[in-house]
């Protein structure tokens, strides 16, 4: 069995219901031990957060019940970039439609550039991100 190198996000993205969104990426300042590089998103000049943010649809159920929370999402970046076995870690209990949401953009992503251990092979990589749901 392969072994799955693990990056947790320190940023955050919020998801506003009504004007904005707010999204923010914090880069480690320490790599993960055995890793070179870390995983690129490739969707142009666009981070992850942002295409999260742009693709994100707060769902009408939970507007209209006011939902707002937190949820902690990992996914799999395959050695050949694609992304798989996305997972809500955490907030599954907001429902109204919220997970579900996050679910469908994790697995609407384009491929990475997938992470490199220290002899630059491609490794596979779980990525964690912690997205915040909030009305104003």
């Amino acid at each position: 069995m392969h072994r799955i190198r693990q990056y947790f996000c320190i940023g955050f993205i919020s998801f506003l219901s009504t004007s904005g969104m707010y999204a923010q990426d914090v880069k480690p300042k320490v790599l993960p031990k055995g890793i070179k590089t870390l995983p690129k998103f490739t969707d142009g000049a666009i981070v992850v957060d942002q295409y999260i943010k742009n693709r994100i649809r707060y769902p009408n159920l939970a507007r209209e019940n006011e939902v707002q929370g937190r949820i902690i999402v990992s996914f799999l970046i395959a050695k050949d970039g694609t992304v798989t076995s996305p997972t809500i870690i955490k907030g599954k209990a907001l429902g109204n439609g919220i997970p579900e949401e996050v679910l469908r953009v994790i697995r609407a992503m384009p491929k990475w550039v997938p992470a490199k251990d220290l002899k630059g092979n491609p490794v596979d990589f779980l990525y964690t991100a912690d997205l915040h749901f909030s009305i104003n």
